[in-house]
């Protein structure tokens, strides 16, 4: 399946202005780790997740997922995530290192301890910083939200909030998502981009 591009123009400008040599040293890394990402990807793709384009996952993430892992373009995501619920990811989603989302719980008070669990929807744009915990409790995160470092989420996270705390709690409202961002490249998942961006 073929996939239309939008490549920033200051990324593109920067791959451009590279020499030669430069270009090629980055190309050459950039297919290193696109094979690693690649086979990621397949892997979980043979497991029955959706997942779309220019995402990276982590190994374990790869690993774990299943029909429940929905993922849109151009994410990064790590972490530990519970595929025992759906879980639906939107486009240019960062969720980071040891981050932790549980999407089962116990239900303290049956008397047979019965397991509940609800689906989970991460919209677009979101940031979920590294050593954060998403709790079963949690069925919505809005897009472009930021769940800070550290924070435990217990409940439903508006679009644009910054969360922060145990329990997290709305710090402030994001003023801007940068529509421009391609989340993979920070881990040089960009190969796709930086093939096209020297094309004329």
């Amino acid at each position: 399946m073929k996939f239309k591009i939008d490549i920033p123009p200051k990324y593109q400008a920067q791959v451009r202005g590279r020499s030669a040599f430069r270009y090629f040293l980055g190309l050459f890394s950039r297919n290193c780790r696109g094979l690693i990402y690649f086979l990621r990807c397949r892997r979980a793709r043979v497991h029955k997740a959706t997942v779309g384009h220019s995402v990276v996952l982590s190994a374990a993430v790869a690993k774990a997922a299943n029909h429940n892992l929905e993922c849109g373009n151009d994410c990064s995501i790590s972490g530990r995530l519970d595929f025992r619920q759906k879980i639906r990811i939107g486009d240019h989603v960062n969720i980071g290192e040891g981050s932790l989302v549980i999407r089962e719980q116990h239900d303290v008070d049956s008397d047979d301890f019965r397991r509940t669990g609800k689906p989970l929807e991460i919209g677009s744009y979101v940031w979920i910083a590294p050593h954060s915990i998403i709790l079963p409790r949690c069925t919505r995160i809005g897009r472009g939200a930021v769940i800070g470092a550290g924070a435990v989420v217990a409940g439903d996270v508006p679009d644009m909030a910054v969360m922060g705390g145990n329990p997290a709690r709305i710090l402030r409202n994001r003023k801007c998502v940068n529509d421009n961002m391609v989340v993979s490249s920070l881990r040089s998942g960009d190969l796709r981009y930086y093939r096209e961006a020297r094309k004329p």
